[in-house]
């Protein structure tokens, strides 16, 4: 048991072996479903959390993993009630002042949620090597991120603010230090880590940072997605309230949100299913101000003041693969992947912009992957999945990463190219890529990803080595700043240098320079206007 300011605390301990031969080893405590705020239900729907003065049970249970937040593919229960964060730490903790980790899961806004890695791979790969690990839940959908009259945007991102306040109050009471906090997001989470550097009012609430395939220009509306998403939600649900959705948007909001504050949110997750870039963090002169006169360059003008922390940022080599194995593992065929296919798919991911404009930028995003046969549909897969690669992950990275290494002498850059089995999706002909999340598994020893190569023979001694490396280097970064001696940070002046993380790590340059060029250079100069 745990005490803590806002009563006492009761987890579990998990007694593993001691053999680091073995996959999994070590012990810790584990605390799964601490309250942090309170249910964001009712009245409290669409509001700002409300953090606990004091849980709700004394003690508070945190034995069993809580229900998720409303999403569109729930794998286990979940419930409006959502906002729970879990804690791992070392059985030894108490008064030591560890490192520590929050991670914030990605999922587009959308899915996702906080329990999704295994204990016994935590307590192995982090814990193990003293540091405590806290991962969040945060609202989703629109329940997190719908605005509109009264109703204030971006409530996910102020559940993690929340979180964080509560790690800042309380994680010293399970053995962590408040002053050694590293924020790590992947996807989306990557994009709420990036947001919330730039953000005053997550001013001192964590110290370091690390994100992983995403980017601040990834996910706030009007950089890509040239819709408002919110009236999209509108122009979808409002005649389920027997309204005209364009009279919502003048003068019948607040029959619209009456209408909204009756209803189950599962019967609005149909809209989330169909949004091809999530859901979007919105200027609200809270979070993030709009200081130009575009979105891109609103981003730009917030990551040149935002607060200098040591931070490390990584991509995958074939990020957009991910994406494009849903689509075959839906039932599309290979063969039905060509040019025709490639250039509509492209144009698809950049919606509300006119249809001469996404067919220009398309046909210049394509112009450097296309195949040299034309009728290569394997080569179009290849194609589509280095272009929006290119225009999602690599190139806002690097644009990321260089601008905030003009002013701080801390920032890392990975590239993880190693091509395994463990996590893969889908089996693609002829073609092994490196997509999102590529490294998850081996930071947190999924269970699951794991477990499934091991059962199809395909977990390998260089996978375990891998599951080492990258607990190695998250330790070392949440402990000291640095992910380890030979790692150099990014210079201000020169090529953007990186750790390609492949068979063996070692020191490259430049970080995928035509992809800046392309994307950086060329098509943002198309698609800036957008406000």
């Amino acid at each position: 048991m745990v005490n803590t300011s806002r009563g006492p605390v009761v987890g579990f301990t998990l007694f593993q072996n001691s053999d680091q031969r073995q996959l999994y080893y070590g012990s810790g405590n584990v605390f799964l479903g601490i309250p942090y705020a309170e249910a964001p239900t009712g009245a409290h729907r669409f509001k700002a959390p409300i953090a606990f003065k004091t849980f709700p049970n004394n003690p508070q249970n945190a034995t069993e993993a809580p229900p998720q937040c409303i999403q569109y593919s729930p794998v286990v229960a979940t419930s409006e009630d959502c906002l729970f964060l879990n804690i791992y730490t070392p059985i030894n903790a108490k008064n030591r002042y560890l490192p520590v980790i929050v991670f914030i899961h990605g999922g587009d806004f959308t899915t996702g949620p906080g329990n999704i890695h295994d204990p016994r791979g935590i307590v192995t790969n982090l814990v193990s090597r003293d540091v405590v690990v806290v991962t969040i839940q945060y609202r989703l959908g629109a329940l997190g991120f719908f605005t509109g009259g009264d109703i204030s945007p971006n409530r996910g991102i102020l559940d993690i603010i929340e979180a964080l306040k509560f790690v800042q109050q309380e994680i010293v009471n399970f053995g962590g230090n408040p002053s050694r906090v590293t924020l790590f997001g992947e996807g989306s989470g990557a994009c709420a880590v990036s947001v919330l550097s730039m953000a005053p009012i997550a001013k001192g609430l964590f110290n370091q940072a690390i994100l992983q395939s995403g980017s601040a220009f990834r996910c706030v509306n009007g950089v890509y997605d040239a819709r408002n998403v919110s009236q999209s939600f509108i122009q979808q649900v409002a005649p389920s309230c027997g309204l005209d959705p364009n009279s919502v948007m003048g003068s019948d909001f607040s029959e619209f949100y009456k209408c909204l504050m009756g209803q189950d949110p599962n019967s609005w997750l149909n809209f989330d299913k169909e949004l091809l870039l999530g859901w979007q963090i919105t200027f609200d002169n809270n979070l993030l101000s709009m200081t130009s006169a575009t979105a891109y360059s609103s981003v730009l003008d917030a990551l040149k003041n935002r607060t200098i922390i040591p931070t490390m940022y990584g991509t995958c080599q074939d990020e957009f693969a991910l994406k494009i194995a849903q689509l075959f593992k839906n039932g599309l065929a290979i063969k039905e992947f060509d040019q025709s296919y490639a250039k509509s798919f492209v144009k698809a991911e950049l919606p509300g912009y006119s249809d001469d404009l996404t067919d220009l930028t398309a046909r210049i995003l394509l112009s450097p992957f296309a195949p040299y046969n034309m009728t290569d549909t394997l080569g179009w897969v290849k194609a589509v999945t280095s272009a929006v690669s290119a225009l999602f992950y690599t190139a806002p990275t690097a644009l990321e990463a260089q601008l905030y290494a003009q002013d701080n002498r801390n920032v890392y850059l990975y590239e993880m190219s190693y091509a395994t089995n463990v996590g893969r999706s889908f089996d693609f002909p002829r073609w092994q890529p490196v997509q999102q999340t590529c490294a998850l598994p081996f930071i947190f020893a999924s269970g699951s990803a794991i477990s499934n190569a091991q059962y199809l023979g395909r977990f390998t001694t260089d996978d375990w080595k891998m599951v080492k490396f990258f607990g190695s280097i998250w330790a070392d970064f949440a402990r000291n700043g640095r992910p380890s001696d030979y790692w150099a940070p990014v210079s201000s002046t020169g090529p953007l240098a990186y750790l390609n993380i492949g068979q063996k790590q070692q020191m490259m340059a430049p970080y995928r320079l035509d992809d800046s060029i392309l994307v950086n250079d060329i098509v943002k100069q198309l698609l800036s206007p957008v406000k």
